[in-house]
């Protein structure tokens, strides 16, 4: 199937009430995307074949949460749960909220993408209530900033206090995730700005993805294009830097999403470039800061849920 007639599947529904407590929820529906490209050799994944194994069968869930103009990402499947980036620290009260409304009591795995404020701060908090399986580190790199030293000297304080194990995560690593996987890329520059530097995650299921493309600007994202090529393709892409960084045609085309999500407000010149970048393509698109963003998938099909 074509991308174009992909494209045309994407459906709305009709349906929008107001539960208590959250305001109006806004729900749409489309088929997953071909899955291309994760191997290095860009051999195509294997279809999802049955098991025995009730967890693997579980739709995955990805949380887009509102806190403000940050990130911060809950994964769930199959009986595991994964905190990517925390916020600002301002904005982890909603974290937590969030996490006891899902009755989430403990993370399987917790990481930030690089080490700025609006995505690590977040963790000072959530550690100290939340208990924590693993932590994943992206491999960092020399000289890689004074804000991003001290935050860092303040959770690893906490992570040693609570006796978390830290892993170490590189460029092409991948992990299982309760049956879905996720794989991780990073611009290999060392010379490159911490947000060029950051860690993006692809997560798919089945014929589902998603692209987590945390920070990273223009150069990482052609960078990265020319590198991977299809191996970004996803359904439904995280914007980079909050919709500020450039959404370069290069990257567009790897990644081909259907939906973009962006963590930020209007009215941000930048942003609105980026939005009027994502229409020119075709891109439908949605902001986190007028709710947060369920996106769930069976691995054929996605159900976008706005709170």
């Amino acid at each position: 199937m074509t991308r174009a007639i992909r494209r045309l599947l994407i459906v709305f529904l009709l349906l929008c009430y107001s539960p208590a407590g959250y305001g109006e929820e806004v729900f749409f529906s489309f088929s997953g995307a071909e899955e291309e490209m994760v191997e290095s050799t860009h051999a195509p994944d294997a279809q999802p074949q049955p098991t025995s194994d009730p967890d693997a069968q579980e739709p995955l869930e990805v949380h887009l949460l509102n806190v403000a103009s940050a990130d911060s990402i809950l994964l769930v499947k199959g009986g595991k749960s994964m905190l990517l980036d925390a916020g600002n620290y301002s904005e982890s009260d909603r974290i937590l909220r969030y996490l006891d409304e899902l009755g989430i009591t403990k993370l399987d795995f917790a990481m930030f993408s690089h080490p700025h404020g609006d995505h690590i701060q977040g963790f000072a908090a959530v550690l100290e209530a939340v208990e924590v399986g693993v932590f994943l580190e992206p491999t960092l790199y020399e000289n890689y900033g004074g804000e991003g030293a001290d935050y860092l000297e303040i959770i690893h304080g906490i992570m040693e206090e609570k006796d978390i194990p830290i892993h170490i995560v590189g460029h092409l690593d991948k992990m299982d995730f309760g049956g879905a996987t996720i794989q991780f890329f990073q611009w290999q520059n060392p010379d490159a700005l911490i947000n060029n530097r950051s860690m993006i995650a692809r997560v798919s299921f089945g014929n589902s993805a998603i692209l987590l493309a945390a920070d990273i600007g223009s150069h990482a994202q052609k960078a990265l294009a020319e590198e991977l090529g299809t191996m970004l393709q996803a359904d439904i892409l995280k914007m980079p830097h909050h919709g500020m960084a450039s959404y370069t045609l290069e990257f567009h085309d790897a990644v081909q999403p259907k939906l973009a999500t962006i963590s930020n407000v209007r009215g941000n010149e930048a942003v609105e470039e980026q939005i009027g970048r994502l229409e020119a393509r075709g891109v439908e698109w949605m902001l986190t800061t007028e709710g947060t963003i369920v996106c769930t998938t069976d691995g054929t099909q996605w159900l976008i849920k706005q709170l």
